[in-house]
């Protein structure tokens, strides 16, 4: 991999970019992103777009929400849930190791369709190849997003990488 110079001011451009954008260690990503030519920004924001579907760790109200639209949609798609949580509540199942759970099996699916994004390949699909660009405003690709299911991970909202509250790393 060749590596360019930086230039400091678009360094600390770039830099605050990133940082007001939320990334952890801003100026790391900022620098990959100048000296590589890695479109690290376009990574970030596409990975942390990704975990705005998951549940935040702090919020377990979906799981009356999803209980009470089940039963007003019993033949919906999904509606099983419904039923399946609230027999996880009957059974004294918490909240917190409901939303837990969740918050695990959706990673998991959203690793998943990152590996497969980032080239993975899967048997008995006749196409078994993509790749996820970022696009100007004319929808013309501007550089390739490689590499999602490695930061994924990093961009947990609680910072701990999808380790358990009482895990002390």
């Amino acid at each position: 991999m060749s590596f360019h110079e930086v230039d400091p001011d678009e360094l600390r451009s770039l830099t605050e970019v990133f940082r007001q954008a939320g990334a952890p260690e801003p100026e790391s990503w900022a620098r990959s992103q100048l000296a590589e030519g890695i479109p690290q920004l376009a990574l970030f924001c596409f990975a942390k777009a990704l975990w705005e579907g998951v549940v935040r760790e702090d919020d377990a109200k979906w799981i009356s929400q999803r209980i009470q639209w089940a039963k007003s949609r019993p033949r919906d798609p999904c509606a099983a849930s419904g039923p399946a949580l609230q027999e996880m509540l009957n059974r004294g199942v918490s909240h917190q190791a409901i939303n837990d759970l969740a918050r695990v099996l959706q990673y998991e699916t959203l690793f998943h369709a990152c590996t497969i994004i980032d080239g993975e390949r899967i048997e008995d699909v006749p196409i078994a190849g993509w790749v996820l660009h970022q696009v100007d405003d004319n929808g013309a690709p501007v550089a390739a997003i490689n590499g999602l299911h490695e930061v994924l991970l990093s961009l947990d909202p609680t910072g701990r990488e999808m380790r358990p509250r009482e895990s002390g790393s």
